[in-house]
């Protein structure tokens, strides 16, 4: 499992490092050296995958390790193999600290997305640019662009909220 482990640490690493909109540069220009034509959504939706994997992969990664060692003791201890121990004693407390982390990233993400107007790719914001360009007023309709982002964000950031609160409880009959 070493080399998967070392190829998986260094994409994560590389593409934390990286902003998105260089991603997303990069993933046209690549995209251009094999395909004649590709949509621009497409080259989008690849950047957008390539950076969420490394930072999702690190949001699990840091949740499994927040789960302190001696759980998998008591796991070995009592005959798991380490695929049970993680499957149903360091995952369900994990995702206490996944979820909100998880649902974090999405909010700030899709605020993000913007960028990829950069490139081209028709969104929110490469809309609120074109209709200026069709001679709108810039203020109403960057108003209502910002509207719309906070539409979809607050809803996501309440959820997350909500999540959290639900998952920090403790159970019934803990007694800690």
């Amino acid at each position: 499992m070493a080399p998967a482990r070392i190829l998986a640490t260094v994409y994560v690493e590389i593409f934390r490092r990286i902003p998105f909109l260089v991603t997303l540069f990069l993933v046209l220009y690549a995209s251009q050296i094999f395909f004649t034509r590709v949509p621009m959504f497409w080259v989008a939706a690849t950047a957008i995958c390539f950076m969420s994997a490394a930072y999702l992969a690190e949001i699990v990664r840091a949740g499994i390790e927040s789960i302190p060692h001696t759980q998998m003791d008591a796991a070995e201890v009592m005959n798991f193999s380490r695929f049970q121990a993680m499957r149903m004693v360091v995952l369900p407390q994990a995702v206490k600290v996944i979820f909100p982390a998880t649902i974090a990233y999405v909010v700030m993400f899709v605020k993000d997305t913007a960028l990829a107007s950069q490139a081209g790719v028709f969104e929110l914001m490469f809309a609120g640019k074109a209709l200026i360009n069709r001679g709108l007023d810039p203020f109403l309709v960057m108003a209502t662009v910002l509207f719309a982002y906070f539409a979809i964000s607050w809803p996501l950031a309440h959820f997350g909220r909500r999540l959290e609160n639900r998952l920090s409880r403790r159970p019934k009959g803990d007694f800690r």
